[in-house]
């Protein structure tokens, strides 16, 4: 192999792929591959208090429809862990999830404002 090409490859290429694989594992939950049908199934519990379109009507409860995916989820698994975020009504709701529940749910009601706004 040519000097100029084992160069380029050990300065550039080779610490680039590495970058690469490296962001690739510490991307968010709510990066993940999500799955809005199942989302919004298992979001039906929440329409109780957040609203079947997202949009709350009750005082004290925030409205979700097109909230911010990562947010979202670092919200819910929050309440999960019930050690950052303390309600007891949201650490019961959150308890039962699963990581792939909460990326779907984030997406779910992201989702369900961008087609609002459309």
């Amino acid at each position: 192999m040519p000097i100029k090409v084992r160069l380029f490859v050990r300065s550039f290429a080779l610490p680039g792929l590495m970058g690469c694989v490296v962001l690739a594992q510490c991307l968010p939950a709510a990066a993940q591959s999500a799955d809005i049908s199942s989302g919004r199934r298992r979001a039906e519990v929440c329409m109780a208090c957040h609203g079947e379109n997202g949009i709350s009507k009750t005082p004290g409860i925030p409205s979700l429809a097109g909230q911010d995916r990562e947010y979202l989820a670092k919200a819910l698994q929050a309440y999960r862990g019930g050690q950052l975020r303390q309600d007891p009504t949201m650490a019961e709701m959150a308890k039962p999830l699963t990581d792939a529940d909460i990326v779907n749910l984030a997406a779910f009601w992201n989702n369900l404002g961008q087609n609002r706004r459309q």
